[in-house]
């Protein structure tokens, strides 16, 4: 039964296996963790005000590297964001 419900579950995209997770951000932390629940990131962004920011995804390790490096300005809001080990 279980694997049959699997395999449903994977046949598409079907809205009522998305959930939503909410944190709240702090000034100067980088990472947050993931839920436990978490399988695949559909959307991420911030709200200030009634403002909605959208950052973009770094997928190599790498090129998340060389950005903090950089630093060559500082944000109120992400701009970017990757994922590694659990955590955002």
């Amino acid at each position: 039964m279980s694997q049959c419900y699997r395999q449903i579950c994977g046949v598409r995209p079907w809205y009522w296996l998305e959930t939503t997770s909410t944190a709240v951000t702090v000034a100067d932390q980088q990472a947050y963790a993931l839920p436990y629940d978490y399988d695949k990131l559909i959307d991420v962004y911030q709200i200030v005000n009634a403002y909605r920011y959208v950052p973009r995804e770094i997928v190599g390790q790498e090129d998340w590297d060389r950005l903090n490096q950089q630093r060559q300005y500082e944000s109120n809001y992400p701009i970017y964001y990757h994922i590694d080990n659990g955590n955002i």
